[in-house]
């Protein structure tokens, strides 16, 4: 059967079998990333946070926030964990449980306050 002809001495017959299908090895799936973070970004303010940054600034958050998806899909959570931090210094508060995010506006603090 290894060249595809099966022979039967007793009947006097032989017939040809096609040769098995070559299938490719299984390879294992790898997991679809995701093109959008997934988050929502609450309105504690109604935007004015948001709105202090610029589109460009905006739009490095957003980049953030998918880095950040992508890397605890990809079980990267150091890179995670680091993402968020850089986020946080950005004054962007994740909460993963309600997957929402809200900008703080970060306030200077002037050491020498004239009120004291």
């Amino acid at each position: 059967t290894a060249a595809g002809v099966i022979v039967d001495d007793t009947a006097k017959t032989y017939r040809l079998v096609p040769p098995p299908s070559a299938a490719p090895p299984a390879r294992p799936r790898e997991p679809s990333l995701p093109t959008e973070h997934g988050y929502t970004r609450a309105e504690e303010d109604d935007g004015e946070a948001w709105r202090a940054f610029s589109a460009d600034q905006q739009a490095t958050i957003e980049r953030l926030l998918l880095e950040r998806t992508i890397a605890k899909r990809t079980r990267q959570f150091d890179l995670a964990d680091s993402l968020r931090a850089q986020l946080g210094e950005a004054g962007v508060i994740v909460d993963d449980k309600a997957r929402a995010f809200r900008v703080i506006v970060k306030r200077s603090v002037n050491k020498e306050d004239p009120s004291r």
